[in-house]
């Protein structure tokens, strides 16, 4: 029995430490293989958007199959793991080169990928304020991209939920029929794993504290510090009972929230307009704490919301979008005014606000409206959003927000950007080549200058070597006719000295001179030889360094002026007139020669 127990508490706590070594792994950074696989989805994606422009805009294509089934579980788990407990708000800072945003791409998969690879060449920031699925036909591959983008540079890309990343408007509005056209018997496993990886996206993005980015506005419940409190992913929070007892702890701020809906409920009751909508006041207090208590009411005002062009009131309930004006208070999304923005906008310090979520902006006020200087940008991408329902419209253009890291805003035609962003890196590129061109031009030339110096060097030391050895042979020879004259002047003196004891004197003096004539010669001939030998080892290394030659060069030039000087000092002492002048006056001063045959036969025994 104790055995069993044993075994059973071995395996529970085997699988605990499983789970444990599992999540610890989840919480990992990106490996490096993951993240060379989540780049090839992106170059295949990418591929494939190319090759479908040319007949992008043909309403009759139909579905076709891209990404298998274990790509896109493959991201789901990364993104995930990667978003698990990051707030519901993102906030950053606006790079240097600025940042791009986007909205309503709804499967426009060629202008997502264009768009999306031109602001990350150009080093910006890439928001998309929702709405990427549905109605069109890579919806699949737009949420698989935009996600592996979020993955890959979560400093610069964003990626916010909209209306249609919610699972009762993507059921309805495309993207399941895309799901089971593209993977039939697995299209329930894939959809509901796309709308639970859906759950992960953040409902709004704070750039630098002041610009406020959300696919379609706020309401009444709106609260940036909750919205920032809750984390991913949505499931975690949503759904949260509520009971009257709740209004007791509520903070001084949610109790005039609360107030104010109740006098509003109560005027609207007395206007005969709400009459279907709560059976009493506890049913409408419970009602409107549901919707300051649970986050769902924020999150229906932040992806339903739009915006109501009237100088009357802060709100009004939303009619126009799918919902009903009978419906609950925490049911039914809030249209806000201009009073509303610049309410929301002074409590939060904003200087605009960037949304999407309406196409026709004549609704709301033009696409950029001005609210006493704060501004509601609106903004719709594609203009193929109805390209494949009823009627195949298509809108006359998309464009995409610009936004400057002082943060002022510009709008700029979707396609118009993409091919001025192409014309920039084509421009980068040429001037890269130039940069290139001109560097190779400019180490050619240094090339050239080093060659044509070395060469000059090489022809100098050549010549100086020449020099060298001419100079070598003729000291050599000169020491050899001042050896004659020594050994001839030595015999001499030897042979005819004692004769004249007072002119032998004389002699042997010049006999001296001329033995320190030799050793003059013999130090030249000993400083020749390192000088040779520094000729020899250039010979042998001619790819020395040019400084190296040029430093040897001019020791050689130097230490050949010193010899010269040293040869012209005795010059006059091994010339042949002054050697026969010396024997002559030698022969004269001593009178002991007989005739001229006789010094002829010593000279010529001296040589041999």
């Amino acid at each position: 029995m104790n055995k069993k127990i044993l075994k059973k508490f071995i395996t529970i706590t085997s699988l605990v430490l499983a789970f444990v070594f599992i999540t610890i792994d989840i919480k990992a950074e990106v490996t490096d293989a993951e993240r060379s696989r989540l780049q090839d989805i992106e170059r295949r994606i990418e591929q494939y958007a190319q090759n479908l422009k040319p007949n992008y805009q043909n309403p009759k294509r139909t579905y076709q199959l891209f990404l298998s089934k274990d790509d896109i579980f493959f991201v789901f788990g990364i993104f995930n793991c990667e978003r698990t407990g990051q707030s519901m708000l993102t906030e950053f800072t606006i790079p240097n080169k600025g940042a791009v945003c986007a909205s309503d791409w709804h499967g426009d998969l060629v202008g997502l990928t264009e768009t999306a690879a031109a602001a990350r060449k150009q080093e910006k920031a890439y928001i998309i304020t929702g709405d990427l699925v549905d109605r069109g036909r890579e919806s699949v591959e737009c949420a698989i991209y935009a996600l592996i983008q979020e993955i890959l540079h979560p400093d610069r890309f964003f990626y916010l939920a909209g209306d249609h990343e919610f699972e009762n408007t993507n059921r309805n509005y495309g993207l399941w029929a895309e799901i089971n056209a593209k993977y039939g018997a697995d299209a329930d496993e894939i959809f509901n794993a796309f709308n639970h990886s859906f759950g992960y996206l953040s409902l709004a993005a704070l750039a630098n504290g002041k610009a406020f980015f959300v696919h379609a506005g706020f309401g009444q419940t709106t609260d940036l510090g909750k919205l920032k409190a809750l984390s991913a992913p949505r499931s975690s929070w949503e759904h949260k009972e509520i009971s009257l007892e709740d209004e007791e702890r509520l903070n001084p701020q949610d109790r005039e929230t609360l107030q104010a809906l109740n006098e509003e409920y109560k005027r609207r009751k007395r206007l005969n307009l709400t009459t279907a909508r709560y059976n009493s006041e506890e049913d409408a207090i419970l009602a409107f704490l549901n919707g300051i208590i649970n986050p769902e009411k924020m999150v229906l005002d932040i992806v339903w919301a739009n915006f109501y062009d009237s100088r009357y009131g802060y709100f009004a309930v939303c009619t126009d979008r799918g919902f009903s004006e009978y419906a609950p208070f925490y049911k039914t999304a809030t249209n806000f005014t201009a009073l509303a923005v610049r309410s929301f906008f002074n409590k939060n310090g904003l200087t605009y606000m960037v949304r999407g979520h309406e196409h026709n902006c004549s609704n709301c006020g033009g696409r950029q409206k001005d609210v006493e200087g704060n501004k509601v940008v609106t903004t719709t991408s594609s203009k193929n959003i109805y390209l494949f329902e009823k009627g195949h419209n298509v809108l006359p253009k998309g464009d995409v927000v610009h936004i400057a890291e002082d943060l002022s805003v510009s709008f700029q035609d979707t396609e118009a950007y993409v091919a001025k962003a192409k014309l920039e890196e084509q421009r980068k590129q040429g001037q890269e080549n130039c940069d290139a061109l001109l560097q190779q031009m400019n180490e050619l030339f240094k090339f050239k200058e080093n060659y044509e110096s070395e060469k000059r060097l090489a022809r100098e030391q050549e010549e100086t070597s020449n020099q060298l050895e001419a100079l070598d042979h003729q000291i050599k020879a000169q020491i050899v006719a001042m050896q004659a004259v020594t050994f001839e002047y030595t015999a001499l003196a030897d042979k005819y000295g004692y004769l004249n004891n007072g002119k032998s004197d004389e002699f042997r003096q010049k006999a001296r001179m001329a033995k320190e004539c030799e050793k003059k010669f013999t130090d030249v001939e000993g400083s020749i030889q390192p000088l040779m030998q520094a000729r020899n080892k250039l010979r042998s290394t001619p790819k020395r360094r040019f400084i190296k030659r040029a430093f040897l060069s001019r020791k050689i030039k130097q230490r050949k002026r010193k010899i010269e000087d040293k040869v012209n000092s005795v010059k006059d002492l091994v010339t042949p007139e002054n050697k026969v002048q010396l024997c002559s006056e030698g022969m004269e001063d001593y009178d002991m020669v007989e005739s001229n045959n006789d010094i002829q036969r010593m000279l010529a025994g001296l040589k041999n």
